[in-house]
């Protein structure tokens, strides 16, 4: 057996005194207090930062396409054109240009309009497409059903924001208004379904309708829209603007060849949904400050027992160095038994912070307000590397501090430590 590790092992963390000989010394208390709290606060971190970034990506492409190909650029009125017909020819480029990428371009439609009830109106903006309300619409229903919203025109649905406002609930009718090239019309839908995301931006403005009743008051066919989208599962931004660069570089070259009369502007979810990724940008420079505190915290508990620990066993060192133990194996000995403290806080903060992580990722017990945070809990989602990487840093950095202490023994003189008192 190691002979440094043994006696590292066999070293009480006790009291040295007689009379509290049975209690654990508060220094190694607060040392591995110290360090059972800065890894419960990490790995807290981490689990929060990771939940709250995969939730709101997972939102905002869920409610954004993550690719848009809009109305041609119209250069004689400039801007772009209100409408874009997905023609074979423009297919055609499009599935080339986005081959491995994404498939399955669907026809979006958008427009505001005003629901107006017998005691209050609203502004909003009607959304339909193609293939009906996104899965994770459907999954935030809360009331009514989306089961054959596609294939009857008169269906509405509301967020709960709007249906509180207006006083509406499922199997009401409600006079929606359009202006149209300077004149009004009017449908009079049913509001089918009532979801609630929790994602503020979407809720208050957007309701959803089908694509047929939108193209009826514009009196368009069935290929057209005010805009192409893609949603693929992609949430790497630079791959997302990367991907919109060459989708219109190929469209673009498509103009240049004649294969396309008209110019298509693109535009990807990481432009539009930038405020919500500058958001989590934000958590990631919070975790740095979190794990810096946390192991000044740890390191400064660490140093102060270790010192406490040599000078308590002050003739012990001189003891061992007076029979013929070399400096740095003294020292090696004082460094392994704060590696025992060490890891008793790393076991405690383990205990505690993946505890909590799992309860809460289970019950949702911690509250917040989805108006500030888009969600109605503080999501937690433990990643498993990420909770062994954090150990394995916090037990060398552990190891690091130590060896500072540990160099006092170096200064011990054998011949003065047997009058030491």
């Amino acid at each position: 057996m190691n002979l440094k590790l043994f006696i590292a092992g066999r070293i009480s963390l006790r009291n040295t005194d007689a009379e509290n000989r049975k209690n654990l010394n508060p220094g190694i208390i607060v040392a591995v207090i110290g360090v059972a709290i800065a890894v419960m606060v990490m790995e807290l971190t981490l689990a929060v930062v990771t939940g709250f970034t995969d939730n709101i990506t997972r939102r905002v492409l869920s409610t954004q396409p993550t690719l848009t190909v809009g109305g041609a650029m119209d250069y004689i009125n400039g801007g772009t054109e209100s409408y874009i017909t997905l023609t074979p020819e423009l297919r055609y480029e499009l599935d080339n240009a986005l081959e491995g990428v994404a498939s399955n371009p669907i026809i979006s439609f958008t427009r505001p309009a005003v629901l107006k009830t017998p005691d209050d109106f609203e502004a909003i903006v009607l959304c339909a497409n193609s293939t009906g309300p996104t899965e994770f619409v459907r999954s935030s229903l809360i009331e009514g059903s989306l089961e054959d919203f596609e294939n009857n025109p008169q269906s509405l649905a509301l967020s709960s924001y709007t249906a509180n406002r207006l006083n509406l609930g499922v199997g009401d009718k409600v006079d929606v208004a359009f202006m149209i090239n300077g004149t009004v019309k009017s449908r009079r839908p049913q509001v089918v379904g009532i979801f609630q995301t929790n994602f503020g931006e979407f809720d208050n403005v957007n309701a959803l309708v089908p694509l047929k009743l939108l193209q009826q008051v514009e009196n368009v066919d069935s290929l057209t829209g005010t805009s192409i989208d893609f949603y693929y599962d992609e949430s790497d931004k630079e791959k997302i603007s990367q991907s919109a660069m060459e989708l219109q570089g190929a469209l673009m070259s498509a103009v240049t060849s004649k294969r396309l009369e008209k110019v298509y502007p693109v535009d990807n979810v990481a432009h539009t949904g930038a405020v919500y990724f500058n958001w989590l940008d934000l958590l990631d420079t919070n975790v740095v400050v979190v794990f810096i505190l946390m192991i000044a915290v740890a390191a400064f508990t660490l140093i102060s027992s270790l010192f406490i620990i040599l000078l308590e066993r002050i003739q012990f060192i001189g003891m061992l160095r007076s029979m013929g133990m070399k400096k740095g194996a003294v020292r090696d000995i004082f460094i392994l038994i704060g590696v025992r403290l060490v890891l008793l806080g790393m076991l405690w903060g383990n205990i505690v912070g993946i505890g909590i992580i799992l309860l809460q990722n289970k019950f949702h017990f911690l509250h917040l307000d989805p108006r500030m945070y888009y969600m109605s809990y503080v999501p937690m989602e433990p990643v498993w590397w990420h909770i062994l990487l954090l150990n394995v840093g916090v037990i060398v950095v552990g190891y690091l501090v130590l060896v500072l202490p540990a160099m006092f023994v170096a200064k011990v003189k054998p011949a003065e430590t047997f009058r030491f008192e």
